[in-house]
């Protein structure tokens, strides 16, 4: 991996834990934008069928439909 793509890798990163932090706190709005930030980021760099992608967007579907922006 390139270093500009390892860096990014790593802010992709940061923004999930970040993310989880806010879930975690109650903050479901801030968690769905840093998980729409890092899931962008990692489509990009991996592709859609990335491991670390899909759990990010499941992450992010998760803190929709606990705000009711997302339906089953």
């Amino acid at each position: 991996m390139e270093r500009e793509s390892f860096e990014n890798e790593q802010v992709a990163s940061a923004l999930t834990n970040l993310g989880n932090v806010e879930h975690s706190r109650g903050d479901r709005a801030a968690a769905v934008d840093l998980y729409r930030e890092s899931a962008a980021i990692r489509s990009q760099l991996m592709g859609e069928d990335h491991g670390l992608t899909l759990l990010t967007r499941s992450n992010l579907a998760q803190s929709l439909m606990v705000v009711g922006r997302c339906k089953v």
